[in-house]
């Protein structure tokens, strides 16, 4: 499997846990309403912020990270054994900008700790020339 693969799977995994697990987000008092009105929260059960405007019933919280825990671990394993570790921080390090800015720590925030600030900022050093070239080429 490539990286873009690795990702997509995962990303439909998390969506799967998201419905199955009656996730809804809300970032106002009518989504809120809206949300809850979406999940039929089972009587007696309570909503759960599990953060970024994301609620959970409190009945459903374990499985849910029980499941994000499993998908990131799986996911984990698939880049260990595809050998993508350095597209993944190549990856990460595009994804966020960091050759523009200058700064990797929205990248090593994105990768987590399995990943040392000393290994991405030599993969960055590494790869910045080439990177500078892909902008210069993009504003021509």
């Amino acid at each position: 499997m490539n990286l873009q693969e690795i990702k997509k799977a995962r990303e439909e995994a998390v969506t799967k846990a998201i419905t199955d697990n009656k996730v809804f987000f809300a970032f106002n008092n009518q989504q809120f309403t809206e949300g809850l009105k979406k999940i039929q929260l089972q009587e007696g059960d309570k909503i759960r912020s599990i953060g970024a405007g994301g609620y959970i019933p409190k009945s459903m919280y374990n499985n849910f990270t029980d499941t994000i825990d499993k998908i990131d671990a799986d996911y984990k394993v698939a880049i260990k054994n595809n050998k993508l570790r350095y597209k993944e921080i190549i990856y990460e390090l595009y994804n966020h900008e960091c050759f523009y800015t200058g700064d990797i720590q929205d990248c090593l925030d994105a990768l987590g700790e399995d990943y040392t600030d000393k290994e991405v900022q030599s993969i960055y050093n590494s790869e910045r020339k080439n990177a500078l070239k892909v902008e210069e080429y993009k504003n021509t």
